[in-house]
């Protein structure tokens, strides 16, 4: 496929953000959800945070792990009991990015990103996405932000439609250079 519009998400939008950077010519447009790209240090909060959701994912308590209350919203019992069964079922994906390394660290090339981007977070997601999102949105040319109302960090499960709206909306609206 010679062109492509590339939506990622959390950890995955560093590597949209790492693809973007070697191969421009491929990108036609660029969706960071809950984005998290190398070269940006976490707070000591939100490694904390991570070595706790780790340590409950390696204990076996997934029950416990997506009570964490940046992922969905506060009201989102069902989605917490869909993610905790996706978790149950692919215990993998929980560590899959963890030995994967960027090349270079991403953050002081924003600036040649030209594809169009649309930045995505939740609303109550933790504030170092939240951070980062901003970072991203002042660094990429033209890039726009959007928070996403009574959704977390997995907007896409907690608010489908809102989540899908926003993306055919930027999509569509895009020119694809060719």
């Amino acid at each position: 496929m010679p062109h492509a519009a590339l939506i990622g998400s959390s950890a995955g939008s560093g590597l949209a953000v790492d693809y973007a950077l070697a191969h421009p010519e491929q990108v036609d447009s660029l969706v960071l959800v809950g984005p998290w790209v190398s070269g940006f240090e976490p707070s000591f909060g939100f490694i904390l945070r991570g070595l706790k959701l780790l340590a409950l994912f390696r204990l076996g308590a997934v029950d416990l792990a997506v009570r964490d209350p940046y992922i969905l919203t506060r009201g989102a019992a069902d989605d917490r009991r869909r993610v905790a069964a996706l978790l149950r079922a692919h215990p993998g994906n929980v560590a899959a990015g963890m030995n994967e390394r960027s090349p270079r660290a991403a953050q002081p090339l924003l600036g040649r990103i030209m594809a169009p981007t649309l930045i995505l977070t939740g609303q109550v997601d933790i504030g170092d996405v939240q951070r980062q999102a901003a970072a991203l949105e002042a660094a990429i040319p033209g890039a726009r932000r959007i928070v996403v109302p009574d959704s977390g960090h997995l907007m896409y499960l907690e608010r489908p439609a809102a989540f899908v709206d926003q993306v055919a909306a930027f999509i569509d609206a895009t020119p694809v250079l060719r």
